[in-house]
Order: structure tokens, then sequence, then C-alpha cells
């Protein structure tokens, strides 16, 4: 089997995501610092180093962080964020003001969706003090997660979807950039987790992000997740999904959000 298409059926099998056959060169240049760091000159050498090496997890890994997508920004498509302050919190806090919320945000990247919640959040209880929020962040790519975990960012990074205000209140400068300050930090747990796999262990959500992710999967395993995904919602909890995106094309048991927007979804 040739390097490339070994490498697409793993990255098939381990995540779900389909390379078309006519992107070698996309799997050349993604791979090249994990060419270098392993000492090898070409895909084909790796491939010939992964057959004959026992720690096959671990290189597979390497392929994971190194060809999944990762492009993100603090307030991407800021209705979302807009539809927790505006009516998803103030509903919840109507309901029951004692509960502690929970949100899951699938795919998180670099830790700045989950960040941009939290800080909603933080804005929110300034004016509802008993309101209480959880924050699940997971990611299959164990590089980014590390850099979500730390909550440090570039000046490039940081003015992508940051107002001023915001930059002030909810983040310190240090050497390299800015880091989130520690409050908007304590709502989020990290985890790593394959969306291909079980949700039991995340437990029960009021709230799922999954935006811009499922455009990376077939038809069959979009259903799957979302049908998973709906099992680990509370009765009318929301899924966001990207402005093109709906659950609907692919599952039965959402509707469209009250309020119009295209992102929100509830469960029925």
């Amino acid at each position: 089997m040739r390097a490339h298409q070994l490498i697409r059926q793993i990255i098939k099998q381990r995540t779900g995501i389909g390379i078309e056959e006519d992107r070698d060169s996309f799997i050349d240049i993604r791979l090249m610092e994990t060419l270098q760091t392993l000492g090898l000159k070409n895909v084909e050498e790796w491939g010939n180093y992964y057959q004959k090496n026992w720690d096959k997890r671990s290189l597979e890994q390497g392929l994971i962080n190194a060809l999944t997508t990762n492009e993100t920004l603090f307030f991407r498509d800021s209705r979302p964020f807009d539809f927790l302050a505006q009516f998803a919190f103030k509903e919840w806090i109507k309901e029951d003001p004692n509960k502690t919320r929970r949100i899951w945000c699938a795919a998180c990247s670099t830790g700045q969706e989950p960040y941009s919640v939290s800080i909603v959040a933080e804005k929110f209880k300034q004016l509802n003090p008993l309101f209480k929020l959880e924050i699940v962040a997971t990611d299959i790519s164990s590089n980014v997660l590390d850099k979500a975990k730390i909550g440090a960012y570039s000046e490039f990074e940081i003015k992508r979807g940051l107002s001023p205000q915001d930059l002030n209140q909810y983040f310190s400068k240090t050497n390299q950039g800015w880091e989130i300050i520690p409050k908007v930090k304590q709502a989020i747990q990290f985890r790593s987790h394959n969306l291909l796999e079980s949700y039991l262990e995340l437990g029960q959500f009021d709230a799922i992000f999954c935006r811009n992710v499922l455009l990376y999967f077939d038809t069959p395993t979009k259903k799957d997740i979302l049908e998973k995904m709906a099992k680990s919602l509370v009765a009318n909890g929301y899924i966001f999904m990207g402005g093109s995106e709906s659950p609907m094309n692919f599952v039965s048991c959402f509707k469209r959000s009250v309020d119009g927007t295209g992102e929100a979804f509830v469960k029925i």
C-alpha cells in the first residue's frame, strides 16, 4: 500500500475524516514538520517507518495533529454567543436559578470558542450572580488541546474577534502576548475526545457547539455524530452549528430555535 493511501486510511479510521485521493500534496505539506522531527525525507519513508515501528498509536496521533484543521478565532460568527447572552442564559436562570448548566464545545481547537463562551457567561454573572456554568471543551488533537489549556495567545490571535474591552477585562499581558485570566479558565474542562467514540463519559449538556466540524465527515458519520449528540442533550437543549449547516438534514430530532438564529437548533 502506498504511503499516502495508508495515511488516508489511518485518518479515516481514527477520526472519520476523509482526505480525497487527489490531495497528496496537502498531506506532503502538512507532514513536513513531522517528517523533519522523525528524521525522514518523505512520506514514503514515513510509511516504511510506521510499518516497522511498534508504537503505532503515537505515530497515528502525530498524523492527527498534523492533518486535522484547526481554524478558529474568538467570537467566531457572533450570533451563537449573542443567542446565549440574550436568550438561553436568561431562559435557564428563569427555569432554575440554582442549577449548574453545562455546555460542550466539540472540536474546540486552540480554545478560542470555549473561552468566548466563558467570557459571555462572566458578563452574564455580573447581573445574575447565581448563574453557574460548566464548559467541557474537547478535541482529538493533543497539540491544540495543550495550547488551549494554557490559554495564551499572540497579538495576531487576540486581534481576531476580540474587542478592546474584552481584551483588557479578561486577559493579562505577557512577554509573548496575552493570557486568559483564571476566572475565565476555571469554568472550562479541556479533554481529549474522538467524535467517533462514545459520548457517555461526557455526561448531559444543555447546549453543544459543533460548528463547522461536520463538514469533514461523510453522510453516515455525520448522522451518527448528530444522533449521539442528541442523546447527550437534555430536553429542549440547543446545538449550535455553522451558518451553512443544519442537523435537520441528517436527523429528525431538531428544529430551528424560536428566535430564528440560523446557527441555533433545539432538541425536540
